[in-house]
């Protein structure tokens, strides 16, 4: 599947670029439409357990959704997943998870010289002398590896633009994000602002509306 059929509607009425609605022309003509034409804009990969909503997906598993407030609750779900499983509650270590270092952009084995390290999918050849995508010592890639390898913590500073800590900071990377109570219901100021970010990272700078967030929200249960 390479786009559902309300695609256009739904990005026209629901993404925005900049301060007013992107509009159907504006979806029909913008440059990132894989994920905006499957509905999917935060480009949800599909798991094992379907996402609730999804009605397909494309031949590089990316889900196709029945609406897009499908799409925002299942990075939700996602991110209380990650909580749960390996404790990952900051954005560097949520960014780590489904976008390793040891990756390149695309997953092929060699990206503009630049091999993958991780242990599956594709495999640079033995004979392989070039970089390698790995987390530098410092933990601050150059720009050439990032135009080839999985860059995390440039995604985790994307997420986290807006957040601040508690005493009024902006975020760091490393801090947990705060996105869920104690009783595991969802902090909806914050994640909004995460679902936000996603969405402009993933979709080519547009965000979603207000009205959007508040549908996907109403949908997302609690995180136990």
């Amino acid at each position: 599947m390479t786009k559902v059929k309300n695609w256009s509607d739904n990005a026209g009425s629901m993404l925005m670029q900049g301060e007013a609605l992107l509009g159907v022309d504006g979806a029909k003509a913008h440059k990132y439409q894989r994920c905006i034409k499957l509905n999917n804009y935060v480009c949800m990969k599909q798991v094992p357990a379907i996402w609730n909503g999804s009605v397909g997906q494309d031949g590089d598993n990316h889900t196709a959704f029945s609406h897009p407030k499908f799409s925002l609750r299942a990075k939700m779900r996602d991110l209380c997943s990650k909580k749960k499983r390996y404790q990952a509650v900051s954005a560097l270590a949520v960014a780590e998870r489904y976008s390793p270092w040891c990756d390149t952009l695309g997953s092929g084995a060699v990206r503009k010289g630049w091999a993958k390290s991780c242990e599956d999918g594709a495999r640079p050849p033995e004979n392989h002398a070039g970089p390698v995508c790995q987390k530098p010592e410092n933990g601050v890639p150059s720009d050439e590896q990032c135009r080839s390898c999985n860059c995390p913590d440039r995604i985790a500073r994307q997420m986290v633009r807006g957040l601040t800590d508690r005493n009024g900071q902006a975020l760091s990377i490393d801090a947990d994000m705060e996105l869920f109570g104690p009783d595991g219901q969802i902090i909806t100021d914050r994640m909004k602002t995460v679902l936000s970010n996603q969405v402009y990272q993933e979709v080519g700078a547009l965000r979603p509306t207000d009205a959007l967030l508040a549908e996907s929200l109403a949908i997302a249960g609690v995180c136990r």
